[in-house]
């Protein structure tokens, strides 16, 4: 009886340690399995990743290169406003001797006009004085 039981114990131990042998197999396949998906995964993030990294260096590029163009765009207005400012204090200073210079002519062509009414009026009492004279002359002809 012992001899048959160790008999069947060895058996069902054979058995049983087939089965984990197997089951121990199949979980080593599955367990490779997820190790290569997990390194497929891994290969795509490290590509994602190095995508990525060459993307941000030429947006960063880009942006450097933009704000280079800014600067320069910023100093060209800044030199634009100053010779606007410049070219507008020129034209307020000419403008304003332009004014100063007509208000002068003005001036002198008032006096001007003075002076040929006071001749006209001058001239116009000599031809009177000379006419009242003339007259004169001809009434005492006359008589």
């Amino acid at each position: 009886d012992n001899g048959r039981t160790r008999s069947s114990e060895r058996e069902a131990v054979g058995g049983e340690g087939r089965l984990v042998d197997s089951e121990w197999r199949l979980e080593s396949r599955r367990l490779g399995a997820e190790a290569e998906r997990l390194r497929g995964q891994v290969e795509i993030l490290k590509e994602t990743s190095r995508r990525q990294t060459e993307e941000l260096r030429e947006r960063d590029g880009a942006l450097c290169r933009q704000r280079c163009e800014l600067e320069e765009v910023r100093a060209e207005l800044i030199q634009a406003r100053r010779e606007q400012q410049a070219a507008g204090e020129r034209l307020t200073r000419e403008r304003d001797q332009a004014r100063a210079e007509l208000s002068q002519s003005q001036l002198e062509q008032e006096r001007q006009l003075l002076q040929l009414e006071e001749r006209w009026k001058a001239e116009r009492e000599r031809l009177t004085r000379e006419a009242e004279k003339a007259r004169g002359q001809l009434e005492t002809l006359a008589q």
